[in-house]
């Protein structure tokens, strides 16, 4: 993961590029009001602030003075959300974090995801190809306010049948962890609520 940070030594202009460069990718406008980096005044010198880590500032600037580091990445995140820090399939933290600009630290070796209110993310371990995962077996990460649900796609692995209903099925999850699964291929399913 990383973070933009403004390079020891150089000096803002305050040229606006990257306040452009960031609302016009996110936005397709320009619009300071927009940007997710903003210039700010700091004891009369100009000074980049609050920046999602997307990027493209640091390739518009025409000085240089945006660079990245290793460290962490700033997020913006429209509501609550559950954030998950992975290091494996079954080492990694939980943090509920509100709606807002947040800086995440976050080290090379993990990955972070973030799960919506009434969302489900579902794992299971991996394999070399289809035939080697287990779909039977899933543990079902839970963000649940009011109620969470997962629609789960499953046929042989070979082919599109995406037609037939038999193929889907639903997993809910109440806010007692209480989890229903309704479909044709019998699950065990674990549940965590995050």
């Amino acid at each position: 993961m990383k973070k933009l940070k403004v390079v020891k030594g150089a000096k803002c202009m305050a040229c606006l590029e990257c306040v452009r460069a960031c609302s016009t990718s996110f936005y397709k406008e320009f619009d300071p009001d927009k940007s997710c980096i903003q210039i700010i005044d700091k004891n009369g010198d100009a000074k980049p602030m609050v920046c999602v880590q997307c990027g493209k500032c640091e390739k518009a600037c025409p000085e240089g003075a945006i660079t990245q580091n290793a460290k962490g990445r700033y997020v913006y995140l429209p509501e609550e959300m559950a954030m998950l820090r992975f290091r494996g399939v079954d080492d990694y933290d939980t943090e509920i974090l509100p709606a807002g600009h947040h800086y995440v630290e976050a080290g090379l070796f993990e990955m972070l995801v973030f799960v919506r209110p009434d969302k489900i993310l579902v794992l299971t371990d991996g394999g070399e190809y289809a035939d080697e995962v287990d779909c039977d077996h899933v543990k079902a990460l839970a963000f649940v306010k009011t109620k969470a649900e997962y629609v789960w796609y499953e046929d042989d692995g070979m082919g599109k049948d995406y037609e037939n209903p038999d193929n889907y099925g639903r997993i809910t999850v109440e806010k007692d962890g209480n989890c229903v699964y309704t479909g044709s291929h019998e699950k065990k399913i674990e549940v965590k609520l995050l």
